[in-house]
């Protein structure tokens, strides 16, 4: 199912390149890095890939349009160890940790330029609010802990889940001819638990 959400995002982003110039808008095609990054848990994720595409039109002083992306993080099998027992007196030895989560954005967002001279280097804020969808896989973690008088080991199994959340982002895309490239945060809330990411894309941009 996440590889269907890939190839769709991919065949959309080709599809609206081929008209961005005829009408009138641009679009970014990008791709790069993003982390998870709650802050008031452990890592439950290792930094992982995403791919992107940015659709906007120009108005006076503003630009208009959108994001969509998609991201892929495998899991943290040391973080969800010490998330789901958060005791410091014990000390875990992990053994193997399966699953994975991805999201995929669509968040309508403004574009207010901060730099546009006229020798074609370009950067903007970036600001939107809009849909996360949330799929967390099965997500299985085996290891030893001890502790004074104890040891084991144990197999936490997690089932999946989807959720669909709604939050804001804010990014710095800077450009220079057709090249983007964006640093982006993303704050949103799922299945009434607060979400966070950030990423950082570069691609080709399109049109005007």
């Amino acid at each position: 199912m996440k590889h269907r959400h890939l190839l769709g995002i991919i065949v959309l982003a080709c599809l609206l390149s081929q008209s961005a110039v005829s009408q009138g808008i641009a679009l970014s095609i990008v791709g790069g890095i993003s982390k998870d990054s709650r802050t008031q848990t452990e890592n439950l994720w290792n930094t992982g890939l995403n791919v992107a595409a940015h659709g906007f039109i120009s108005l006076p002083g503003l630009t208009l349009g959108g994001r969509i992306a998609y991201h892929s993080w495998s899991v943290d099998g040391e973080g969800w160890l010490k998330e789901l027992d958060p005791n410091t007196t014990y000390t875990y030895t992990l053994k193997n940790a399966t699953g994975s989560q991805t999201v995929i954005e669509l968040v309508p967002s403004a574009r207010f330029a901060v730099i546009n001279p006229p020798v074609g280097l370009r950067v903007d804020a970036q600001v939107g609010a809009g849909l996360f969808l949330v799929s967390q896989s099965v997500v299985e973690v085996t290891g030893s802990f001890q502790a004074p008088n104890v040891t084991g080991e144990a197999t936490v199994r997690i089932s999946e889940q989807s959720l669909t959340g709604f939050g804001v982002q804010a990014g710095i895309p800077v450009s220079f001819g057709p090249i983007e490239v964006i640093a982006i945060y993303s704050a949103y809330n799922a299945g009434g638990d607060w979400y966070n990411h950030y990423a950082l894309n570069a691609g080709i941009r399109f049109g005007i």
